[in-house]
């Protein structure tokens, strides 16, 4: 008798638990689906109601762009602001001079805020780079325009893309589309910023004119971006590190690869948003930029005048949609713990306000 209650507190204890984790399973579909499965068509257009065509946007931006351009406008702006000093010089793309140098700081940090334990596969990945730099027509010119163009749904319907194509030079981020959105985010892409899981898939993305500038996040996004340069196929043991999967050939010329300077990332984070120096024992769970936010101070070194189109997270209104090119949902920002959205938010209000950048899609209010 006692053998049979046995068995059966053990069924019954199988039973219990197999149900708390279908239970468990089911609670966490629940909370995610809303986030990354809304009904588009619902979404849009009360997003499309709520916002509709902003005139005074498109007149604002074109009054920009028909004014002459200002010489160092937007850094003089940023340094005017914040009392830091910011390192005079600051190479936007990585150097070889500068790797492996102790003057450049580059050993200080580990990735993505120095090159500290990697500078052999950095040598190696620039050796098999032509260039470095801008290529030479946008270097000649003696006054540049940039335009950041970021992923918010802010952009669906703003029909800036003519606006946005009138710039020197316009940045995009990651994978997000230009083929089919052309009337709102324009047509042109000088560079293209974003790391190996966040490149795009599309051939369609990518052109014979583009920069594609690569930030290294980890040491194997340097062993990703060697394969990619010299056309080799990438080791199974590489996939590996990738926590999602990643384009394995990139149809453009070495020439048109560069490396982001860490030193743009380090100067993000410490010396403008003020995050706490990188612990280099688990920079994993240190706080570290968004890559648009990193693309804006990059710009700044680059260019004479700066302006945003496609930024702004309004985490106050969760159903609006967060990216022009899908349906997935502003409260998908909360699920992710390494960017601080809000003080980066806060930081590119003040400079908005102060006018160093321009905000030609409105979402930085």
């Amino acid at each position: 008798m006692e053998a049979v209650e046995q068995k059966d507190f053990f069924i019954s204890r199988r039973y219990n638990l197999t149900w708390a984790f279908v239970l468990l399973i089911g609670c966490y579909l629940a909370l995610l689906y809303p986030v990354y499965f809304p009904r588009q068509k619902i979404i849009w257009r009360k997003y499309m109601k709520e916002r509709q065509l902003n005139e005074v946007l498109l007149n604002h931006s074109a009054e920009l762009l028909n004014q002459p351009c200002r010489l160092m406008w937007s850094q003089a702006r940023l340094r005017e602001l914040y009392s830091v000093k910011l390192t005079p010089v600051v190479p936007v793309f990585l150097q070889m001079h500068d790797v492996g140098s102790t003057q450049s700081g580059l050993d200080k940090f580990l990735t993505p805020f120095g090159l500290k334990g990697n500078t052999k596969l950095a040598i190696k990945a620039l050796q098999g780079l032509p260039h470095t730099s801008l290529t030479p027509e946008l270097v000649s010119r003696t006054c540049k325009r940039c335009v950041v163009v970021g992923s918010g749904g802010v952009l669906h319907g703003s029909q800036l893309g003519s606006h946005i194509d009138r710039h020197n030079i316009i940045i995009r981020l990651n994978d997000a589309p230009v083929t089919d959105f052309e009337e709102d985010v324009g047509s042109r892409t000088t560079i293209r910023l974003t790391y190996p899981e966040g490149a795009p898939k599309s051939p369609k993305e990518y052109s014979n004119n583009t920069l594609l500038v690569i930030a290294i996040y980890k040491s194997v996004d340097l062993a990703w971006f060697s394969s990619m340069v010299n056309k080799q196929t990438l080791g199974w043991w590489t996939k590996l590190w990738f926590w999602k999967s990643v384009v394995e050939s990139v149809p453009i010329k070495a020439e048109n690869f560069r490396i982001l300077n860490p030193k743009i990332i380090l100067e993000t984070a410490l010396q403008l948003l003020q995050y706490p120096e990188p612990n280099n024992m688990m920079t994993a769970f240190s706080q570290v930029p968004t890559i648009g936010m990193t693309a804006v101070i990059a710009a700044i070194r680059l260019c004479d005048e700066v302006s945003l189109a496609g930024f702004g997270y309004s985490l106050e209104q969760p159903d609006v949609p967060l990216r022009y090119y899908d349906t997935v949902r502003m409260d998908a920002m909360k699920v992710q713990p390494i960017h601080d959205v809000e003080t980066e938010k806060i930081f590119l209000r003040t400079l908005v306000h102060a006018r160093a950048i321009n905000d030609l899609s409105g979402g930085i209010s």
